[in-house]
């Protein structure tokens, strides 16, 4: 007599949720009689109703390129788990022994869809207090069955808390004005149990107003005398790093040409010998424009000329 599986012949029982064998008991069975779909890389849980004193081989039967490693429960291994390895078709089977006779196998045929990859987000943006970001954006992932769902989520604390952005559900996202830092990601899932995946972090910082430093007062001085040094405060705001270069005019300020060397907050000119203006250019570290000091007059005196001796 041929043996049968308990409950009806054709019947493969699926656990409700991919949890551990251990926790079989406690979530319950729901009917699985049809084909089914996985995603590539998940473990699953499968199992039949054991009868006494039988016990029950499994096997994947190749078919299109779906692969899997079956882990057996205890015996008499009516519960197993499939890492799903490789995308493709393929069957799980079933076969029931007992004492004396061996079943009629059952089988389930298993579409395994390639595992999800997630997208690439855009690059990181630096911008000023209160300004309006670039939208943001990230390419579809690839993967799962071919239809996706997005949501963007952003978090203001390093990382460590996420936030649903409202409404962020397609692959560009235009983030209003910003007050502070805030790195975003995008969830892109797959329906058919290939869950979802996650993209790279972009960063927005949020930097404080860049506001030139303060340069020395001006100086008057001798025809091809030497000035004082000059100097500027550093600036504040932008990234908190900074690179500097004087510029000099002879012309009143209409042509500024740079000062060799000149990359110091403090700058010593040589000997002079007509008026001449500086300020200093005042950029950070990062892209983020730069800002110029106010302007250091240094005026020279006309030269002094001696009238020639004269014997009363």
């Amino acid at each position: 007599m041929k043996t049968k599986l308990r409950f009806l012949p054709w019947l493969m029982i699926l656990m409700l949720s991919a949890g551990s064998l251990g926790t079989w008991a406690q979530v319950g069975v729901l009917t699985q009689t049809g084909d089914m779909t996985v995603c590539q890389n998940s473990t699953e849980p499968y199992g039949v109703m054991p009868t006494a004193g039988s016990s029950y081989t499994w096997s994947i039967i190749a078919g299109s390129g779906g692969a899997g490693s079956i882990t057996n429960g205890l015996p008499p291994n009516n519960l197993i788990s499939v890492n799903w390895t490789s995308s493709g078709t393929c069957t799980l089977q079933v076969i029931e022994t007992s004492a004396t006779c061996t079943g009629i196998p059952v089988n389930i045929q298993v579409t395994v869809l390639p595992a999800l990859v997630p997208g690439i987000a855009s690059a990181d943006q630096t911008i000023n207090v209160s300004v309006t970001p670039a939208p943001i954006s990230s390419t579809p992932p690839t993967g799962g069955n071919g239809t996706y769902t997005y949501q963007w989520e952003y978090s203001i604390d390093g990382g460590t808390t996420w936030v649903i952005a409202a409404g962020a559900t397609s692959l560009t996202y235009a983030p209003g004005a910003l007050t502070q830092t805030t790195q975003y990601h995008l969830i892109q899932a797959s329906g058919t149990g290939c869950s979802s995946v996650t993209t790279n972090i972009v960063t927005i910082n949020v930097q404080n107003p860049l506001v030139a430093g303060t340069a020395t007062a001006d100086q008057t001085i001798c025809y091809n005398g030497t000035p004082a040094p000059i100097t500027s405060t550093a600036p504040t705001g932008g990234n908190g790093i900074y690179a500097y270069q004087w510029e000099s005019s002879i012309d009143g300020g209409s042509t500024w040409v740079i000062v060799a060397g000149a990359t110091n907050l403090t700058h010593a000119p040589g000997a002079l010998t007509q008026t001449t203006k500086y300020h200093l250019i005042q950029t950070p570290e990062v892209g983020y424009g730069s800002v110029t000091t106010n302007n250091v007059t240094l005026t020279v005196q006309p030269q002094l000329i001696t009238s020639p001796i004269y014997h009363n």
